[in-house]
């Protein structure tokens, strides 16, 4: 029994030690988002420790005070004003001499004591390090000052604030970045323990029927795992929280605490992989209902993981008292639906081992009545209708209803938002739930296209790459499906934005956003949707969830870097390094044009009329930026703009679209 175990947690190490790289990678890329805010912490922690350890003493003598008549000093009458308060000192004599002793502190002050005719004036007053003395005769109008410590020590200060401001500016982006690959590698982690491989017959399964042939009972094929996965999960978080977000969320001199419920979200990220385990081995015959059960399962784990930052008060970033009583509750919930799933993944798998779901079913499909009302299919006309509707139906047709339920989900909101205020809390999480799965539906959908309809692998199966169709072909073929179905896509918001404007609630909060907003969303979609088409169709890379998460890396890392140029106004850099972007999209866009040409993949008039649309529609977006940017009188914003209208259409990438699916389709 044991050598068993140990055969299968080899055999599972095997087929995913990539994942594991992969996880790995995503950890230091994490740690490196850490390392940099953190390079700023200790040098704000050491700077601060500097200053409070330093001590400087000053003086003002009456070489500094008084006027001379001759070799003597002409006693006057003389007013001090230390940090904004003044002091009538009486006269001050030619044996006065004013002293003070500066002390740092762990803010932007000094403590400071003075002394003068052997009295003390002041003591333990906070001066801002900027701060300066000032003195004035009593009956004089003219005054003159001195600062009160020297340039060192004030550049010490400002060099300590400047990397406080460092670690303000990128603390957050940082701990986004470091959510985001966290969210990855939990995704990674549901792949790998989830232990679906695909089929050629049945295509995704749930546990892989070559384990149903082992020597090991029922118990070990589950055991292994689902406790390796657990492990995983556990040895995950505790490596992000102690790594990562710790270090991050530690409270410093000149930043305060972020709330983070490790316990509740580990149980969180160990129940949501029992339920996908179960999910996915106990439903493999019904592929519908578990692709339906996953979707909902990730939106709930995303619902559930944002419920309690949305109960985060105060400056120091506590929990509301209502979550500090709840998150025990949930915590206990949690464990228990870890536990049930536990157990559910092994009636699954017991049921799918001896056969149970398959013998429920009637023996054949004609029992259905409505069978016999169906339409008979007419005959295809030619092989690019037939293989047009392959591919609709095989990678497109579940992403027309996915729309459709995204888009109800949205509509649904608003109207529950016009009917009652007190459903709010529900608005918001539906409509969370529909933005995040808008965004995923672009990139899922765009990455689906390129994967083979048959195999549902981005390497072409034989029964592909055998078509009697050219690649030529073949590539029109997805890119028509593909373009129909983003099409759909944007019909579909298209229209549900048109209901939301109906309903008078939300009609001022969308007519409010510039036509601009829209156009640039309708691009910025086509670009995700299109996403890295020639890597996936080359079929040299894993499938899903992997070519996702390169894509949300992608997406993020450009947002970061479209964020950081607006923050450090860098908007000229930012015009010279777009329009670099598009020489070199165009000089890729020949290239892979003439190599697809050269070995005859494509046909001129195909590449005629893709770049003569292209130009069409890239000039148009280019006029309407040239002029909104005379209109708003921009500068280098509207000439960026101009820009990204020439990298807003898809081109370079359609162009060596042909040459990796001939290399895939003749491996």
């Amino acid at each position: 029994m044991r050598a068993s175990m140990v055969a299968l947690s080899w055999e599972l190490w095997r087929r995913n030690r990539w994942g594991v790289a992969a996880l790995l990678i995503l950890l230091a890329s994490g740690l490196a988002a850490r390392s940099f805010v953190g390079h700023y912490q200790a040098k704000v922690v050491r700077l601060q420790a500097e200053v409070t350890a330093s001590e400087y003493h000053g003086s003002l003598g009456p070489r500094d005070v008084l006027q001379r008549n001759g070799s003597r000093y002409i006693e006057r009458e003389m007013k001090f004003w230390f940090g904004g308060r003044m002091f009538d000192v009486g006269t001050f004599t030619a044996n006065d001499e004013l002293t003070w002793t500066i002390h740092g502190t762990t803010d932007t002050y000094f403590l400071v004591a003075a002394r003068i005719h052997g009295t003390n004036i002041v003591h333990d007053l906070l001066v801002p390090y900027l701060d300066v003395i000032r003195w004035t005769e009593a009956k004089g109008h003219k005054q003159r000052e001195t600062p009160w410590a020297p340039q060192e020590l004030i550049d010490r200060v400002n060099e300590a604030d400047a990397a406080g401001n460092a670690v303000g500016e990128w603390r957050g982006p940082a701990m986004w970045w470091a959510i985001l690959m966290y969210g990855c590698s939990v995704l990674a982690l549901f792949n790998i323990f989830g232990l679906a491989e695909p089929h050629a017959a049945r295509g995704f399964t749930g546990m892989p029927p070559r384990w149903f042939t082992l020597p090991v009972g029922t118990r070990a094929l589950v055991a292994v795992p689902v406790v390796w996965g657990a492990a995983c999960m556990a040895a995950l978080w505790l490596g992000w929280t102690c790594l990562v977000f710790r270090p991050l969320t530690a409270p410093g001199p000149m930043w305060t605490r972020i709330y983070l419920p490790e316990l509740y979200l580990a149980a969180l990220a160990l129940a949501g992989l029992s339920v996908f385990q179960a999910v996915t081995w106990g439903l493999a015959l019904f592929t519908k209902t578990r692709i339906a059960l996953l979707t909902l399962l990730l939106m709930v784990m995303v619902a559930f993981a944002w419920a309690p930052f949305e109960r985060v008060t105060g400056v120091d970033a506590t929990a509301e008292p209502s979550w500090i009583v709840w998150e025990p509750r949930l915590v206990a919930l949690l464990a228990g639906v870890w536990i049930g799933g536990m157990g559910a993944a092994f009636v699954g798998v017991r049921w799918e081992r001896r056969g149970r779901w398959q013998s429920g079913r009637p023996g054949g499909t004609s029992w259905l009545p409505w069978r016999e009302l169906a339409p008979q299919w007419v005959a295809f006309r030619s092989p690019f209708q037939a293989q047009l509707w392959m591919e609709w139906r095989r990678n497109c047709r579940w992403s027309f209803l996915a729309a459709v339920v995204l888009a109800g989900m949205f509509a649904g909101a608003s109207l529950l938002a016009a009917v009652s205020a007190k459903y709010s809390p529900l608005v918001e999480l539906l409509r969370a739930w529909a933005v995040i799965g808008g965004a995923g539906w672009v990139i899922i959908t765009g990455l689906n296209v390129a994967r083979d309809g048959s195999s549902k692998q981005l390497a072409l199966s034989s029964f592909t790459a055998t078509r009697p169709l050219g690649t030529g072909t073949l590539l029109q073929i997805k890119l028509l499906a593909g373009l129909g179905t983003w099409a759909f896509g944007v019909a579909i918001a298209a229209g549900t934005a048109l209901l939301v404007v109906a309903t008078a609630s939300e009609a001022h909060a969308l007519q409010s956003y510039p036509p601009a907003l829209w156009i640039l969303a309708l691009a910025l979609s086509l670009q995700v949707f299109v996403g890295i088409l020639p890597v996936s169709l080359s079929g040299r890379i894993p499938g899903f969830p992997w070519t996702f998460l390169i894509m949300v890396g992608i997406c993020a890392g450009a947002v970061d870097v479209w964020q950081f140029i607006l923050k450090h106004h860098f908007e000229e850099l930012a015009a010279v390094a777009l329009a670099g972007l598009v020489v070199i999209k165009l000089a890729l866009a020949f290239v892979g044009f003439r190599r697809s040409l050269a070995r005859r993949l494509i046909s001129p008039g195909f590449v005629g009329a893709y770049v003569v649309g292209w130009l069409l529609a890239s000039g148009l977006l280019a006029l309407w930026a040239r002029i909104q940017m005379e209109r708003l009188e921009w500068e280098f914003i509207g000439i960026s703009l101009v820009m990204l209208a020439w990298l807003a259409l898809p081109l370079a990438r359609v162009a060596f679209a042909p040459v990796a699916l001939a290399g895939n389709r003749h491996r």
